[in-house]
């Protein structure tokens, strides 16, 4: 069965939820504790098909300004992207267009999903926050930095975090097959194991969400 290994960055200022969010997506968990990030974390996240297997990498970025002209030397490699904000705080939301041009300076354009996390301080209804954007804004702030997709999310509810990384795996995915003749790929992805006989597989041949 033949693995794909790709690279998934995860970028977004201090104290956005970017951690949080991987740990609902990986392990179905939250929690409220968390050790700010430094530097960069590696969580892996492995799903099989019926005719391959996806791995990906998720590098969680540190995202205090301090340390972003380390970090950038992190960013080599990746197939895709994930910026994180939190949707009650505008700072934030105004500084995804400079994740955005970092990313697409380092990489040029690859898959982007911008993600407004922390949906669930908004939907208390015993302490509601203020939303500092409305869909409107999403939709523009999409179109202007020519993000794949925006989401209202919440790691801590889980709110579109499925359906957020649903729609990750689908391109990856996508991006990959099928393959020329020679199982060579012409994305990012990098092939860790190769049976000597293998199916040609459709652009679908492995996805199935449920």
């Amino acid at each position: 069965m033949t693995e794909y290994l790709y690279k998934v960055l995860v970028v977004g200022n201090n104290r956005v939820g970017k951690t949080a969010f991987l740990e609902r997506y990986i392990n179905n968990s939250f929690s409220a504790q968390y050790k700010t990030t430094l530097g960069v974390d590696f969580q892996p996240k492995v799903i099989k098909y019926e005719y391959c297997t996806l791995r990906m990498q998720f590098w969680d970025i540190a995202g205090q300004d301090r340390v972003k002209v380390l970090t950038r030397n992190y960013y080599n490699g990746a197939s895709a992207c994930l910026i994180v904000f939190d949707i009650t705080n505008s700072k934030s939301f105004e500084d995804v267009k400079e994740w955005k041009a970092e990313i697409d300076d380092k990489l040029g354009q690859i898959p982007t999903i911008v993600l407004a996390n922390k949906q669930d301080l908004v939907d208390d209804i015993s302490d509601p926050k203020k939303a500092c954007v409305d869909d409107m804004d999403l939709d523009n702030l999409k179109d202007e930095i020519k993000a794949t997709e925006v989401f209202h999310v919440s790691a801590k509810t889980g709110y579109q975090v499925k359906d957020s990384m649903q729609l990750l795996e689908k391109i990856l995915m996508g991006v990959t097959i099928p393959r020329t003749s020679k199982g060579e790929t012409s994305d990012k992805s990098i092939i860790l194991d190769k049976t000597k006989t293998e199916p040609h597989y459709s652009r679908s041949c492995c996805l199935s969400f449920n």
